[in-house]
């Protein structure tokens, strides 16, 4: 969403009522430039703050049941079972 909003505030707000063709198609290709730097690194910046944001919660859950069992030592092991089983199919 926030790359496609980008990528119109680019293309549709700097137009000028200048007839310097030099200039207008040196931000014509400006505007494209941006656009698609946007348009590839906008995404990309989204699936990294999903991730970071998941991972932060999967810290958090496993300090929410230490807290809640009191018992570090149990989870501890419940993780160590879980990383050396098999996948699920």
């Amino acid at each position: 969403f926030i790359s496609s909003f980008a990528s119109r505030i680019w293309w549709w707000g700097g137009n000028s009522d200048r007839d310097d063709d030099d200039s207008s198609s040196l931000e014509t290709i400006f505007k494209i430039v941006a656009i698609v730097f946007t348009l590839i690194l906008g995404p990309l910046a989204a699936a990294l703050a999903q991730m970071a944001l998941s991972r932060n919660r999967e810290y958090l859950a496993d300090a929410s049941s230490v807290e809640l069992t009191r018992n570090p030592q149990g989870l501890i092991s419940a993780l160590e079972k879980i990383s050396n089983s098999e996948p699920m199919k």
